[in-house]
Order: C-alpha cells, then sequence, then structure tokens
C-alpha cells in the first residue's frame, strides 16, 4: 500500500505530538475532504466544535467508497 502525504504527517505528528503540527494536518485534511484525519487532528488540539460538525457531515453525508 503506497504511503500518502496525508499518512506520512499523521505518523509524523504522532511522533514528534507537537500541536502546531496537529493543526497543520487537521487543515490540510479538511481542505482535501480527509474527514477521518481531520475529526482526529481536530481532536487532539481539543477543537471540539469542528469535531463535532465533521462527526454531523460524516454521519448525513456518506464516504465515497474506494474502487477496486
Amino acid at each position: 500500500r503506497p504511503v500518502t502525504a496525508h499518512t506520512f504527517f499523521f505518523q509524523l505528528c504522532r511522533t514528534v505530538e507537537d500541536e502546531t503540527l496537529w493543526a497543520c494536518l487537521a487543515v490540510l485534511a479538511w481542505q482535501h475532504n480527509q474527514l477521518a484525519v481531520a475529526e482526529e487532528a481536530f481532536a487532539l488540539i481539543h477543537q471540539y466544535y469542528q469535531v463535532c460538525y465533521i462527526q454531523h457531515l460524516r454521519s448525513t453525508i456518506p464516504e465515497k467508497l474506494p474502487v477496486n
């Protein structure tokens, strides 16, 4: 499985544990419609309003299924 930029950045954030990196990841993931990544990143920087909004979106708008 190829490593995407989001996957690499996610792993970097987990390793470094820096709030600024998590904030950058949250915004980048949001801009690229990576809602699961954005949700976790926003949660880790205590932006619970954004987490609730993303959870609402994910429950009402089904994510695209990957094409095999």
